[in-house]
């Protein structure tokens, strides 16, 4: 039934994330107007008119096209009003006004049809459109004059974006029709901010295409390994044209813009052609490149002939595909993609090439080398060897084009791409060994000869692109002339005769069986998946089979395969935690992967609970014995049905056959589950634990049964007490090399001594314990498990360890060793602050893993041949009550109670969080004061506890500057967290770089306390840009709605770096030629600096679940990205940014690959160490 609402009510607004009620959108419209505070009157104008139709279009039928573009103005409107930087909002100032306009119109035809559109509310936004316009531009005028570069500059998260806004506003100011004052407005501004951002030499291009200027449809056409293509619309002076849109994957979107530029330059500098699609435009600067052409309406040439009353346009449409081939070689071009998919049929049924030249941008964005590149992209069908064998970047050729154009005719006569499914390197293995395509249905002798010669390996031998269109021509005409035979024939009436004795015979059936390529057992033909393991009866790829859940279990051992269920168990218990309910938990939708580990598949059927909280899931006909009994009375599934259906296959698992046994069919199991509420017979191999537990997940109802996290916490005891662990850590004593008989030895303290070591070819650290270490009651085991845990890119990083001829630790190598031996030497005032801001930036990533280190001291922080710190001396390290668990070593059961406590001080108390931001404080007095405080030696029973230890700290010493000294008093005084401290250590290090940098760089003679005052001077400055950001944010949110945000695809967060702001004021302090007499009137109170920044580092919660990856740690709201991509590979992007406020590599792949795929990666990486192979600290997914 559709819905009907009363008059008056909320009806949901599809089209907004979550589909809201009109009147909740309604009630949120007008505070959104602050967002774009020049425009609001024209927006409040059309709110108002939404407001008074409300009321009458509630009660029209959901599908009632009235209502429809009721819904579709509002849900327009609110995602007109998404948060947007000022200059961008100057540069598409006529676009707003356009498409408000164009909502105003729309609306208006909704009240012509209602009776309603001569009522004064419906009538007032015409009178006063010329004011509101008007206003719009005297706003904005007051909005961006007043506004200094800077403010402006910074808006924008990259060069890039800056890039692409300037562009924008280039394009603006060719807007036709708007005002003069307007015009001189963006002028004026452009020369204003490209001045300020040294972008005055910027290309501009003609057919560049602001983004905001391109609408989409919500579905794609075409998904592609370069991108996808949407239906869409493309506003231009004033008018809204239909268009076809293609964006480009992330990964296609690379730092390579040159290549995509060219490939835009090529296309739009080549004239008009009907058989080539025309290209309107495009952008090279945007966070996904795209471009604009032509809209072809009846798709591309593969779909257009599977229509049977099409199919004989074939070697017509043929014949004008050789026709536009010619035309681009005419030009000096090669098209180099030729495939169904980028060959459009538009207006009149013309064929028209498209995509041309674009190959070449996927494989420079790459990053791989062009044989994996080729072997990874599905072009690899329509390539001839000759592509497929060069090692450079020349490209295709023109005998290319003709291979590639012969394939093409194989997938149109096949309806299916080249190869059928044979997989993608299994084709490359079969083009480069010369092999042909097998021979297609429904063409003659001579048709195929012809497609042959196209295809020929040897590309000396094809014919000529004349000689191809002079037989394409030969087969066309004839298949004219027979189109011309048909449609006489079709226009005269048929006869029909035969005897009334003629009876129908119906054809016999034979039921026919298939054997799955799985498990081997057979199955009915007519069902599309196996009755005993569910895998699909049709599916012919070897890869997937050899790696198939089935094929395991078969060769495996039962241990091994209850270390896979919990595989499973910890994927369900992962996207539950995600709201999602898998719904088709079979052995068929199980999957090894090459780390061993088990992959569910198969989310087809997979849901949200709000989707299925608004409807019914269509039934299922297969894979009965694996549903819950709900499933099978008909309702929805559920987190209970997968739990179910988990413990059905922990029956196949164990017993090696399906369900109710092979003997049983698919009905009598039904009739058992739903009429007798029975369960399975308990298998003979499976122990009475393990059939207690599937017992208690395939209970009859639903809220009887065991709840995914219970059995992800029996199936790891079953599994534990099954294969013990081994210590990830342990290492072969052999593999350790010393150039002397005991290692060249580096330093000793009291607890541990260093030396120098080689192991797998590579430089090293080795510690060994000494006397003081096991006098303080911890073992070998428990510290090499914490130590192993932690990765950070200032942690010194565990190799591995062993214990069987004396304890060795094996670590990375700090080439300059223990920074108390650097004091007052050869570290620079600006290399010191790095270095301790390193060590803080470690100890806050520890005091988020629940650990505190116990023993922070100069001789504890490392420095590295680059000058960075490194954090190490984990002897003293412990777990704080509430944090998670560590996963230790199962020799590593502690002896006492006390084995893992923090240690005591004799008055009683722990070391914590705040005693390790103590001894950093002492740390740095120590470090900025050059001498060491009498307290260096081993922490005791007495001296060890920050609260016991504090006392009166001494005044500010003059090396000290008035920031830098309140930070240590706030450490060594105050309650202040490790996250404060890292993040104000960070500005002050940052600070002081550029100080140091910029002041050597004067000549001129400068006061002793240059770089005290200076400092002051810069923190000013910080402060009062971080004032301005504030009061501009704090009336400008994001939207709630975020789909219509291209931010959003990233749970990570973006803030703007210390570094964009240092660079502003750098350059206003020192820009002039009043620095020095600034700096000599200076006092710090009239520059206010006393005001603490706000720290931009969050502390997560380390709240702990079981988890199969010891990578998976939910930090997300602790990464920061910059804008700008650093490099590009085949299937992701590298950026610079921060993971607990070190600098690190971010890598984000592709939005379309599987996040299984990733977490297999992910398993085999993080486990791998060594000094010469790149860490992996952390993902999420």
């Amino acid at each position: 039934m559709r819905d009907v609402f009363p008059e008056g009510a909320a009806f949901p607004i599809v089209g907004l994330k979550g589909s809201p009620s009109s009147l909740k959108v309604l009630n949120e419209i007008a505070p959104r107007f602050r967002r774009v505070p020049e425009s609001e009157k024209l927006c409040r104008q059309l709110l108002d008119r939404l407001q008074f139709l409300h009321d009458s279009v509630a009660p029209l039928d959901a599908f009632d096209p009235l209502k429809k573009s009721y819904v579709e103005v509002m849900a327009r409107f609110v995602k007109l009003l998404r948060r947007k930087p000022l200059l961008l909002r100057l540069a598409s100032s006529q676009t707003l006004v356009f498409v408000i306009r164009e909502l105003q119109l729309k609306l208006t035809d909704v009240a012509r049809r209602l009776d309603l559109a001569y009522k004064a509310e419906m009538i007032q936004w015409e009178y006063q459109w010329d004011n509101d316009c008007a206003e719009q531009y005297a706003k904005l005028n007051e909005l961006v004059t007043s506004a200094t570069e800077r403010m402006l500059v910074s808006e924008f998260r990259g060069g890039k974006k800056l890039q692409e806004v300037l562009m924008t506003l280039n394009s603006g100011m060719k807007w036709k029709g708007q005002s003069p004052e307007m015009l001189a407005l963006k002028q004026v501004t452009f020369s204003r901010v490209s001045g300020y951002s040294n972008q005055t030499g910027l290309r501009m291009f003609d057919w560049f295409i602001p983004i905001d200027d391109v609408e989409d449809e919500n579905e794609t056409i075409e998904r592609g390994r370069l991108g996808d293509v949407y239906r869409g619309s493309w506003i231009y002076h004033g008018e809204r044209s239909k268009v076809v849109v293609k964006r480009l994957l992330p990964e296609v979107s690379s730092d390579l813009d040159d290549a995509f530029l060219r490939q835009l330059e090529l296309w739009s500098s080549l004239p008009d052609h009907e058989n080539i699609l025309k290209l309107y435009g495009g952008s090279h600067v945007s966070k996904r490149q795209f471009y604009v052409c032509e809209y072809a309406q009846y798709g591309n040439l593969a779909e257009f002939l599977e229509n049977e009353k099409h199919s004989g346009l074939y070697w017509q449409l043929f014949q004008q595909v050789a026709k536009g081939i010619k035309f681009l070689h005419s030009n000096k071009t090669v098209h180099g993609a030729l495939k169904c998919n980028n060959i459009l049929v538009g207006d009149k049924c013309t064929a028209k090439l498209a995509d041309f030249r674009f190959c070449t941008v996927h494989t420079l964005a790459t990053g791989l080398g062009l044989m994996t590149a080729k072997a990874k992209i599905k072009s690899v069908r329509w390539d001839p060897k000759e592509v497929l064998e060069e090692l450079d970047e020349s490209g295709p050729r023109h005998e290319s084009d003709i291979y590639s154009l012969g394939m093409c005719m194989i997938e149109a006569k096949t309806h299916m791409i080249p190869f059928g499914m044979d997989d993608d390197e299994e084709v490359f293995g079969k083009i480069l060994s010369g092999q042909r395509h097998e021979r297609p249905e429904g063409l003659s002798d001579a048709e195929w000869d012809f497609i042959s010669r196209l295809c020929d390996p040897d590309l000396s031998r094809r014919p000529t692109l004349k000689e191809v269109l002079d037989e394409i021509e030969t087969f066309a005409a004839k298949e004219a002339a027979e189109m011309r035979l048909a449609d006489f024939s079709m226009s005269r009436p048929q006869i029909v005769s035969h005897s009334s004795n003629d009876t129908p015979k119906p054809t016999k059936q034979t039921q026919q069986s298939s054997v799955c390529s799985s498990c081997t057992e057979s199955s009915d033909d007519s069902q599309q998946s196996c009755r005993c393991c569910g895998f699909p009866l049709k599916m012919s790829d070897g890869n997937i089979t050899r790696h198939s859940f089935a094929t395991y279990v078969k060769s495996h051992t039962k241990d091994e395969v209850l270390q896979r269920l919990y595989d499973v168990a910890l994927t369900l218990q992962d996207i539950r935690e995600q709201g999602i309910v898998h719904a088709n938990v079979i052995p068929g939708n199980i999957r090894i992967g090459r780390d061993g580990c088990a992959q569910l598949v198969g989310f087809e059927f997979s849901k949200t609970l709000d989707e299925l909280a608004s409807g019914a899931v269509p039934k299922r006909e297969d894979g009965v014995r694996y549903l819950a009994p709900e499933c099978l009375s008909g309702k929805n599934p559920s987190f209970e049905s997968d739990v179910y259906s988990l413990a059905m296959c922990a029956v196949y698992a164990l017993s090696r056959e399906p369900p109710w046994g092979l003997l049983t069919t698919d009905e009598e199991s039904k009739l058992q589950i739903l009429s007798l509420h029975a369960i399975p017979d308990k298998p003979a191999v499976v122990s009475d634990a393990e059939w207690k537990l599937v017992k208690r997940m395939c209970t009859y109802g639903p809220a009887d049964r065991m709840i995914i996290a219970d059995v992800v916490c029996c199936l790891a005891r079953l599994v534990s007490s099954a294969s013990p662990e081994v210590p990830g850590w342990r290492l072969e004593p052999d593999l350790v090399k010393y150039q002397e008989a005991d290692g060249a030895l580096i330093s000793r303290t009291p607890l541990v001594s260093r030396h120098l070591a080689q192991w797998k070819d590579a430089v090293v650290a080795v510690v060994k314990p000494e006397e003081g270490f096991f006098t303080m009651g911890r073992s070998f085991h428990s510290v090499a498990d914490l130590w192993y845990s932690l990765k950070h890119p200032a942690i010194q990083q565990l190799y591995g360890a062993y214990d069987e001829k004396g304890m060795v630790f094996v670590c990375e190598n700090a080439e300059r060793g223990e920074m108390s031996s650097h004091l007052g030497s050869n570290l620079t005032d600006s290399d010191v602050w790095k270095v301790l801001l390193d060590a803080a930036l470690a100890l806050h990533y520890m005091h988020c893993r629940g650990i505190v280190h116990g023993d922070i001291g100069l001789h504890n922080i490392l420095v590295t041949a680059d000058g960075r710190g490194k954090l190490s001396g984990f002897f003293l390290s412990s777990q704080q009550d509430g944090a998670h668990p560590r996963q230790c070593s199962p020799e590593d059961e502690p002896t006492t109670e006390e084995e893992w406590r923090p240690l005591a001080c004799s008055r009683g108390h722990h070391a914590d969080y705040s005693s390790d931001v103590y001894w950093l404080g002492r740390c740095i007095i120590d470090a900025i004061g050059g001498e060491l405080m009498p307290s260096k030696e081993i922490p005791s029973a007495s001296a060890k506890c920050a609260r016991c230890s504090m006392g009166q700290l001494p005044s500010q010493p003059e090396s000290f500057t008035v920031e830098e000294w309140r930070l240590v008093s706030d450490m060594c005084q105050g309650d202040i967290e490790m996250r404060e401290v890292a993040d104000r250590l960070a500005r002050i290090a940052a600070v002081n770089a550029v100080v140091s940098s910029r002041l050597k760089n004067i000549s001129t003679s400068l006061p002793s306390d240059a770089r005290q005052k200076t400092q002051g001077m810069m923190f000013a400055k910080l402060r009062q840009y971080e004032e301005e950001d504030m009061k501009r944010q704090q009336s400008d949110d994001y939207d709630d709605y975020l789909d219509c945000d291209e931010d959003c695809n990233s749970n990570a967060q973006t803030i703007n770096s210390i570094e964009q702001h240092l660079a502003y004021a750098a350059n206003e302090m020192f820009g002039g030629d009043n620095f020095v007499t600034a700096l000599v009137e200076y006092d710090s109170k009239t520059w206010n600096i006393s005001a603490v920044p706000p720290t931009h580092l969050k502390t997560p919660s380390v709240t702990w679940r079981k988890c199969l990856y010891r990578w998976a740690l939910d930090h997300e709201s602790i990464v920061e990205i910059k804008a700008d991509e650093i490099s590009q590979g085949g299937f992701a992007t590298v950026w610079l940014g921060k993971w607990f406020g070190a600098p690190v590599a971010l890598k984000r792949l592709s939005k379309r690959d599987q996040g299984q795929s990733l977490r297999e990666e992910a398993n085999l990486w993080f486990r791998v160490r060594h000094p010469h192979i790149v860490g992996l600290f952390d993902l999420s997914w």
